[in-house]
């Protein structure tokens, strides 16, 4: 590397190239044998793959040491080249030798350690614990087997957001020591790593007798339960995990980690805060997965994928006054397909955009089919409402299909809320310009809800169902009901209740003064052509749940009890 005139080189000066091993180690090992053993300084040069010259011999360059190598610190820096093709050389002017070998000596363990480590928690990472995995299936006594924990911290990502990215750390930190201290406690060949931002494997030893990676698992989950110092304050935390266990004879490279993984997302499936253990049954439910994941597309241009409705009644006259779009699935080959299964799949692989534009086109054509009077609600998902094309979208569909905005409600969960919100509350207020209503779905089941009451002027609040689902003997959901028609007061917004399944729940409802209702107790989703008859018999007063006969297609269905987004 040539110099200007009176270039002075720094004390210590880190190069880094590739290099070309055969080029170097293997041709100059013999000339750093020989200074090694004449005590000699030597200079180094060394070719890149592609053949040009990486650092020539310079005279302002006192040159590598051959000190350096004396302590066979050339095996350690062979090492990290060949392991990463990188290497860092230090250039010396007048230096203490034994002190550029210690400083060599502790990059070699620094980058070592680096390599190995999760540079937050300390913890290994994802490399060191395959390097770990591995040597233990290799090593087990007879009768020893291997355990694998896929950890998965539910609700982290409200704490990053709400609370910052300092007390996100924080919290990653605590709950790491909690991981490996309880690990370790177990077993001290336990290992914990670090594999990603809220995700942790847990590499366990397994032997007769002794309590199994199950237990284990149960114990962490206690522990996360309460609450856990952090230099941020005291903070709440779940998590969900999934156990797998190897057999006593060899298991396929990954095979454990994938079981585990498959567990994990059991876990969350069934509600998270739970371990759950590896089945092999949920392998198959790995296939389906991938199998509903590969015909989503297909299904939303054939048709297969279409809108129920499930009609809304003003609990005061028993008058129908609006229709739910709830998404079905009837599949040509897997019959029907629960929406709480499609959609969050249609989520993940970014289909749900496609799958919700066609809810809503469909919602809003079928219902200019209905009386003016009649209002169609339309969920949209988090990743719809981050589009930057979803004002557009929406006020396209009206115009093709003539609905008048007013007829339309836009339907968002506070989980929206929780992403940017900045950016959703500059969309929420252009879609409402358009004339569309804008509810706030699920009311009180999410992260600090009062604080949105605030930030946008909603149009109308819906009561998850699981508070009216025990309204009536649990007095603490029959308060929150009250409050949240108190404070919908206030904002002069219209409360809906959802899951009203008895006479009882819908007349505590309207004693409370909720507005509108919708459940099984009225209707059950229906298909667009048989909503109309439902309407008319409203008319003269609201249908008990035996009053409405349940289309056949309709009560195939295997999710008409619940709602999802679409």
């Amino acid at each position: 590397m040539r110099r200007a005139p009176g270039y002075r080189l720094p004390a210590i000066l880190c190069l880094a190239g590739l290099i070309s091993l055969a080029a170097v180690w293997m041709q100059r090992l013999e000339s750093v044998r020989t200074a090694i053993a004449h005590v000699t300084q030597y200079e180094l040069s060394w070719n890149h793959a592609d053949g040009g010259i990486g650092l020539e011999a310079d005279a302002a360059v006192e040159a590598l040491r051959s000190a350096f190598y004396a302590d066979q610190m050339w095996l350690v820096i062979a090492l990290l080249a060949g392991a990463s093709a990188i290497v860092c050389f230090m250039l010396l002017q007048n230096r203490s030798l034994r002190r550029a070998g210690r400083l060599v000596a502790k990059n070699a363990s620094d980058m070592t350690f680096m390599a190995r480590h999760d540079a937050l928690t300390r913890l290994p990472n994802r490399f060191a614990f395959d390097i770990e995995y591995r040597s233990a299936m290799a090593r087990r006594r007879k009768g020893e087997r291997i355990g694998i924990l896929a950890i998965d911290l539910d609700g982290f990502k409200t704490i990053n957001d709400m609370l910052g990215h300092g007390a996100g750390d924080a919290l990653l930190v605590a709950v790491s020591d909690i991981l490996n201290e309880t690990a370790l406690g177990w077993d001290q060949r336990n290992i914990v790593a670090r594999v990603g931002g809220d995700e942790f494997l847990a590499l366990l030893w397994s032997m007769p007798g002794r309590p199994g990676p199950k237990l284990l698992a149960d114990a962490l989950l206690s522990t996360l339960q309460r609450p856990i110092e952090t230099t941020y304050g005291s903070m709440m935390i779940g998590a969900s995990i999934g156990v797998a266990v190897s057999a006593t004879g060899a298991a396929p490279e990954d095979e454990l980690a994938i079981d585990a993984d498959l567990a994990l997302t059991e876990a969350k499936g069934r509600g998270k805060d739970m371990a759950l253990e590896y089945h092999p049954i949920m392998r198959e439910g790995l296939q389906r997965r991938l199998r509903i994941e590969a015909d989503l597309a297909g299904a939303v241009d054939s048709g297969q994928i279409f809108p129920h409705y499930q009609p809304q009644f003003d609990l005061a006259t028993g008058r129908a006054v609006g229709v739910e779009a709830l998404a079905r699935w009837r599949h040509p080959e897997l019959g029907w397909i629960a929406p709480d299964e499609f959609i969050p799949i249609a989520e993940s692989c970014g289909d749900v955009v496609g799958v919700g534009r066609k809810i809503l086109e469909t919602a809003c054509r079928d219902a200019c089919l209905l009386p003016e009077s009649i209002g169609v609600s339309v969920n949209l998902s988090v990743i719809q409402i981050l589009k930057d094309d979803i004002v557009a979208s929406v006020e396209d569909i009206l115009d093709q299909t003539g609905l008048a905005p007013s007829r339309l409600h836009l339907e968002i969960t506070e989980s929206v809320m929780m992403t940017d919100l900045e950016k959703v509350l500059v969309t929420l207020n252009r879609l409402k310009a358009l004339g569309v209503h804008i509810a706030l779905d699920d009311f009180g089941t999410g992260f600090s809800a009062l604080s949105y009451l605030t930030k946008f002027s909603w149009d109308e609040l819906k009561i998850d169902r699981s508070f009216v689902a025990s309204s009536l003997t649990d007095p603490v959901n029959m308060t929150i009901i009250r409050s949240v028609r108190v404070l919908a007061r206030k904002i002069q917004a219209r409360v809906t209740a959802e899951g009203v399944e008895t006479p009882e729940q819908r007349e505590l409802l309207t004693r409370i003064g909720c507005d509108v209702g919708q459940g099984f107790l009225f209707s059950r989703p229906l298909p667009i052509e048989d909503i109309p008859a439902l309407l008319l018999r409203s008319i003269a007063g609201a249908p008990a749940a035996h009053d409405v006969k349940p289309d056949r297609r309709a009560a195939q269905d295997p999710d008409t009890a619940r709602k999802s987004q679409a």
